[in-house]
């Protein structure tokens, strides 16, 4: 059903007509929707009247740099991408894209918390999890993020919108790593006039509207900002994440999701009509990319699937590199060479004029098949960065191939892209996300969803129910991309040799898996009662638990919690997998044995208790990347809580001993 997958899609029967509604009149009414200071100062620039110091300094040496992410938005949404409808609603970022180069490969994680990380350290997610962030420490504090890098070049940073990447203590907020200024929100999502939102080191009481509250920010920083310094924003709007709320000035006979979108790219001609007038533009890159694939109204046509799926339209996005610093003759071109988010860490590094490796002072050991309970890092190794310099893939792409950035890229604990070839083995781990009945199928430009007649799907199920039972076996698929990049064939039947390969390079990845482990000393005395209570004496919503000024006596440890219960779930290994080590938080190792017959994996552990006595427990794996880990306490064992047959367990698991740090007790990493 599918035809040139790597140009468009021949949907056949299913053409569908693109959307026929007109934008202009929107525009023409909206053009001059906020009177404001800080919108002002576009104004003030263009008649000429900004002070004459901030026009006159010579621009800085380095390179000013700009990372845009555009929350939850579809591979289809923007215009640059070829949705015509979309021309007047996303003029400026569209400007910006056919002004630059746009990225046909460009991967990030399938949903929010992982692809900031990834930006922000460098780091794939294999390095510091799939999961959430929220009161958490997902961030080595001993890490060097992108502004701690930058910040000694001379470099001011500045960070407006959604934070999303861990606040367990001061540490580890914006402000404390090489920001300036911090304005924004520390979760996930939120209402768009919430007034939980966060400035520097203490709640913001602010109800306007998100995009118009870091847009004007934006503007009233650049307008200040001394043209001779580099300057590095970190721009993660909050649109168009749901909840979906339209500005104020929007008609309301118009659709909201892109009235959110607008609302931005509004916000993003201001900046450059701004950066332009300074004289920083000529010595700009511009970064732009969603987090995830786009989910609800957004649009991932052609690509197979959405935001929390492993498929390409959760992990390939709408991207693109644009500013003064790209040559003209590259200007309006494509390039195809994979890329991910984590190399515009090393390439901000690289034009800054600063070492992007952040290695620990003593290596990890290296990964060993044959010893699985080996921690390859303990208490003073972490990975180094995963990310690579692409600058020279960015302007001299005609000396490289599509794989040349990245020959092996492990994308999730799912997925792994080798060549042209990726190995899919199911949908979204043990996430406990839920899921959308289209989810694996494919959108028109309209946005509706469909498969094709005839079309029946085969693998890359998801096996785990939100609740985390196993509904269904593994059956992982691979689909060659140069020829597929719609995903509907799976050619691992044909390639059994292949599948294995893959699959067992996948899970050897997962060896060197690691989770922060952020030294006390660095996060402070946790006290959460003490800070609830001052930041809600300030406004409403949480924040630091850790280190925070005015609790720092730690809390009186309460009684210990009851034990979670067991949810022993298997993980992705086929047949003939050598026993499988996963690295856990507090420098924690398990070792496993994969039960053919149930695909299983099973392990026991030996656990110190406090008093040094060894309590001897068992557990089972469950897919990293996820903070809900279950493990059993009870020394005698005596059921595993579910309907587990004794076959599952019998000479399945392989005896372990670990020493557990008290803090490490009862959470897997």
């Amino acid at each position: 059903p599918f035809s040139s997958p790597l140009t468009q899609v021949n949907y056949g029967a299913f053409a569908p007509t693109l959307l026929s509604s007109s934008h202009h009149d929107v525009m023409q009414r909206t053009v001059c929707h906020r009177v404001k200071t800080a919108v002002a100062v576009a104004a003030l620039v263009t008649a000429g009247c900004l002070k004459a110091s901030a026009l006159e300094k010579a621009p800085a040496t380095k390179p000013h740099l700009i990372m845009m992410l555009q929350d939850d938005l579809g591979y289809f949404d923007n215009a640059f991408m070829g949705n015509t409808e979309r021309e007047g609603i996303t003029a400026n970022v569209s400007r910006l894209a056919r002004e630059g180069i746009i990225l046909k490969s460009h991967y990030v994680f399938y949903w929010c918390s992982p692809t900031r990380r990834s930006f922000l350290t460098g780091r794939l997610p294999i390095h510091h999890g799939q999961m959430l962030s929220g009161i958490t420490d997902d961030i080595d504090l001993r890490w060097n993020i992108i502004s701690q890098k930058l910040e000694p070049a001379g470099y001011k940073c500045h960070w407006y919108g959604k934070g999303h990447t861990g606040y367990l203590s001061m540490a580890h907020l914006p402000t404390s790593r090489g920001f300036l200024n911090f304005t924004g929100f520390l979760g996930g999502a939120q209402s768009y006039t919430s007034n939980q939102r966060w400035k520097n080191e203490a709640p913001l009481n602010s109800t306007e509207y998100s995009s118009e509250l870091y847009g004007d920010a934006i503007l009233t920083t650049l307008n200040a900002h001394d043209p001779q310094d580099p300057l590095f924003l970190y721009i993660p709007w909050q649109a168009v994440h749901s909840p979906y709320m339209a500005p104020a000035f929007w008609p309301s006979d118009k659709p909201v999701y892109e009235g959110m979108l607008y609302d931005t790219d509004v916000y993003t001609g201001q900046i450059r009509t701004l950066l332009e007038s300074k004289g920083m533009y000529d010595n700009l890159l511009w970064v732009y990319s969603a987090d995830n694939g786009g989910r609800g109204d957004g649009i991932n046509y052609p690509l197979r699937g959405e935001k929390r799926t492993n498929y390409e339209g959760g992990m390939r996005v709408s991207a693109f590199v644009s500013g003064g610093l790209i040559p003209p003759a590259l200007r309006g071109t494509q390039n195809s060479i994979r890329f991910h988010i984590v190399d515009f860490y090393a390439t901000f590094c690289h034009l800054a004029g600063v070492d992007y490796h952040d290695d620990s002072p003593t290596p990890p050991l290296p990964i060993d098949p044959s010893d699985p309970s080996k921690d390859i890092y303990g208490n003073t190794s972490w990975p180094g960065v995963d990310g690579v310099v692409i600058w020279d893939m960015l302007l001299n792409p005609a000396n490289y191939n599509t794989s040349s950035a990245h020959p092996t890229l492990v994308l999730s604990s799912e997925v792994l892209i080798q060549g042209d070839i990726k190995l899919l083995t199911s949908q979204r781990g043990d996430t406990r996300q839920g899921s959308d009945s289209t989810e694996n199928t494919w959108q028109h430009p309209d946005g509706s969803w469909f498969f094709p007649s005839g079309w029946t799907q085969t693998c890359g199920f998801p096996v785990y129910s939100q609740k985390g039972s196993v509904i269904r076996p593994f059956k992982p698929c691979i689909f060659n991309l140069s020829t597929d990049l719609n995903e509907t064939t799976d050619i691992a039947p044909q390639n059994p040799e292949l599948l294995q390969t893959l699959w067992t390079a996948l899970n050897n990845s997962w060896l060197g898996y690691y989770h922060a482990r952020s030294p006390a000393h660095l996060v402070g005395p946790c006290n959460p009662s003490c800070t609830a209570a001052k930041w809600g004496a300030i406004g409403p919503g949480d924040g630091p638990e850790c280190g925070v000024p005015g609790c720092d006596t730690p809390a009186p440890p309460g009684p210990p919690p009851p034990p979670p219960g067991p949810n022993p779930v298997p993980h992705n290994f086929p047949p003939g997998t050598p026993p499988i080590a996963r690295s856990c938080r507090a420098r924690t190792t398990f070792t496993g044995r994969l039960t053919t017959s149930t695909g299983l994996l099973h392990s026991s552990i030996l656990r110190r208790s406090a008093a040094g006595s060894v309590l001897k427990t068992r557990t089972a794996w469950r897919p990293r990347g996820m903070r809900d880990r279950r493990v059993l306490v009870s020394p005698t064992f005596p059921s595993l809580g579910r309907n587990t047959t004794s076959q599952e367990w019998s000479g399945a698991s392989q005896g372990a001993t670990s020493d557990l740090t008290e803090s490490g007790i009862g959470e897997h990493q």
